[in-house]
């Protein structure tokens, strides 16, 4: 089966998020981290600005449901993907 990439990203993002309800999911942590990633990204993403300040991606973050102590892993794994550019 041939999912577009709109198609798989929403697969994978769905399907983080009923993780989340799931006590032991360290068996699907690729999963988590996608979709994690991708939910930050889209977050990001709903800025029309092209430069975001720290409280900002901060505010963002959390409303994707990523702790402050994922932030930097999640920043730098967008970043080494060539998604975004972090600064300081």
């Amino acid at each position: 089966m041939n999912l577009d990439n709109k198609v798989e990203g929403a697969w994978i993002i769905h399907h983080a998020n009923k993780l989340q309800t799931v006590t032991n999911a360290a068996s699907f942590e690729n999963i988590s981290i996608a979709g994690k990633a991708g939910m930050l990204l889209s977050a990001l993403s709903t800025s029309d600005q092209l430069v975001l300040g720290n409280d900002k991606v901060k505010i963002l973050a959390n409303q994707a449901n990523i702790a402050k102590s994922e932030l930097d892993f999640f920043l730098d794994l967008l970043s080494k993907q060539e998604l975004i550019a972090k600064g300081t």
